[in-house]
């Protein structure tokens, strides 16, 4: 969780050794022992109660129908896009042909850069 290796620890409890005591340093090594499995146990609680609320009020499943209409927004966007540049490519076929000139091919996909850039 810390990221602590043994000769942290080794130092940690050394150090204690030397600040308390061999009497008192038994004590506050159980009483701290206590604080971290307090916290530990309100943390495991407080995260189980959110994802009951979390469950309860669906927004899971709101998450997930959004990413669902964005999926498909994107895809009838890209399709769109792609009908509109055969379109394009089309008329221009027709306009070169009807000049008498040999017609350039348009590009097949618009730049997004270049859209923005733009406007």
């Amino acid at each position: 969780m810390f990221d602590i290796g043994f000769s942290e620890v080794m130092l940690i409890g050394l150090l204690g050794l030397l600040v308390l005591g061999p009497e008192r340093l038994p004590a506050v090594a159980k009483q701290i022992g206590r604080y971290v499995g307090r916290a530990r146990t309100t943390w495991n609680a407080m995260r189980t109660e959110l994802e009951r609320e979390i469950e309860q009020t669906g927004v899971k499943e709101i998450k997930d129908d959004i990413s669902g209409a964005s999926k498909e927004l994107q895809s009838s966007l890209q399709e769109s896009q792609q009908a509109l540049n055969e379109t394009r490519n089309e008329v221009h076929e027709q306009t070169g042909a009807a000049s008498g000139k040999p017609a350039a091919k348009m590009p097949a996909a618009v730049d997004d850069k270049a859209a923005g850039e733009r406007s």
